[in-house]
């Protein structure tokens, strides 16, 4: 698929006029229907070939009044927001949620949008019945973004996101998403469909994030000021923290929410089919899965080594200790937490000498091998998953050990849990 170059002339086309019967299929359908997945992929080739100007103006020919444009302020979403100003869309309505924990300097910032971009109608949704966070902590407790990550979640960004889109009366709606973000996003297509019956547009969808910045830089385009404070994606204050420069972009988001940390293998697994079904459709299977790289592993699973490598390791082994990472490039938290697992890697070679080896297991297109993993109390329900597996040496009279990690994915608790686990005999 052609990237789509980024438009930094604020050119207004019109190329969608030209483009024949596949940018039209949409408008000429009811409100109700859906394209199938194969018209879908047909009209997301032509949008992935048109410039940023002509992607909007085509939006807004389609969906007329039931576009909106959905926003958290990020520097991906002043790009749409400042493009859209330009090319004089200002009767599409702007969604934002205010979850009532943001960061002081967002609420700011916020306020400055409003006051450059008069012309812009933005709608505030909140948490319903509540209008300030001493309210919503007095009704659910301070901690409950942590002890209850899911709930929280729905209450905060789902519902009134949802609500939003009902009372703005919205058939499609505007993301900043990029692909380069990662994760769940490496394959992301310029128009989705939704489970709720909404097209969902990702103009950006091949832009990088050098490509934004060099937007940005160019037309002056005025963006939240704790980017410049190593917050590269924004959120909640009390779940977003900074990232190093060569993290994921997304890296710093969702801290300490146990629940966002996970991606289920039956979710990667659907991705992957839905995939390869509109390739085949289209005969058409070019298109590569994202991958995870790791050189300094030293193994790479399969279900033909599985039980060999984790189970039956040779005892002359000099190394009785085995790390041991189930994941999927196709994960989002795989995604964020693969500088980590470097960071851990490096810092285990430093410190245990090669006592300790370093296995993956990619669910993505395998099955974890049940009856072997099972009978040692191996269960992967998602990724990323840890285990440490302590064989027997020529010195030992034990049995195998696998301990299961169950706590937050980073750095220094996860080498503080080896460093313990590793003294076991």
């Amino acid at each position: 698929m052609m990237r789509m170059e980024p438009s930094l002339h604020g050119t207004a086309s019109t190329q969608f006029h030209h483009e024949g019967k596949v940018l039209n299929l949409i408008k000429e359908s009811s409100s109700s229907q859906q394209l199938t997945s194969t018209e879908l992929q047909r009209l997301n080739d032509k949008l992935s070939r048109m410039s940023l100007d002509a992607v909007l103006l085509w939006a807004h020919d389609t969906f007329g009044s039931k576009l909106i444009d959905v926003t958290s302020f990020g520097y991906s979403g002043m790009v749409l927001l400042h493009k859209l100003h330009a090319l004089k869309l200002n009767d599409i309505p702007i969604l934002t949620i205010d979850t009532l924990h943001l960061f002081p300097e967002t609420y700011q910032f916020i306020q400055r949008v409003k006051d450059e971009f008069p012309k812009l109608h933005i709608h505030t949704y909140r948490p319903q019945n509540y209008t300030t966070r001493d309210e919503f902590d007095y009704a659910f407790g301070t901690e409950y973004w942590k002890t209850h990550p899911d709930q929280y979640n729905y209450l905060s960004k789902v519902e009134p996101t949802l609500r939003g889109l009902q009372e703005l009366k919205a058939r499609a709606w505007i993301t900043g998403r990029r692909r380069d973000q990662g994760g769940e996003r490496g394959q992301l297509a310029i128009l989705e469909w939704t489970d709720d019956g909404h097209y969902k547009l990702n103009p950006l969808a091949y832009w990088s994030q050098a490509d934004v910045w060099k937007y940005i830089r160019s037309y002056k385009v005025p963006y939240n000021p704790l980017f410049q404070k190593g917050y590269q994606s924004v959120g909640d204050v009390m779940t977003t923290q900074t990232v190093e420069g060569d993290a994921p972009e997304r890296s710093g988001r969702f801290v300490g929410m146990k629940g966002r940390t996970e991606c289920g293998i039956h979710s990667t697994r659907k991705k992957i089919e839905q995939m390869k079904h509109q390739a085949e459709s289209l005969g058409n299977m070019e298109e590569q899965l994202p991958t995870l790289p790791c050189p300094k592993c030293d193994y790479e699973l399969t279900p033909s080594n599985f039980e060999e490598i984790v189970i039956q390791k040779k005892k002359d082994n000099p190394s009785s200790l085995l790390l041991l990472e189930f994941y999927s490039p196709l994960c989002g938290a795989c995604q964020d937490f693969a500088p980590k697992f470097k960071q851990i890697m490096e810092k285990l070679e430093q410190q245990q000498e090669g006592k300790i080896e370093i296995a993956r297991f990619d669910v993505t297109y395998h099955d974890v091998p049940k009856d072997v993993a099972n009978q040692h109390g191996i269960t992967v329900e998602g990724t990323p998953d840890l285990y440490l597996i302590h064989h027997p040496t020529n010195d030992d009279d034990g049995s195998i050990q696998i301990q299961h990690y169950e706590g937050e994915k980073e750095v220094d608790p996860l080498l503080q849990w080896i460093k313990e686990k590793s003294a076991l005999k």
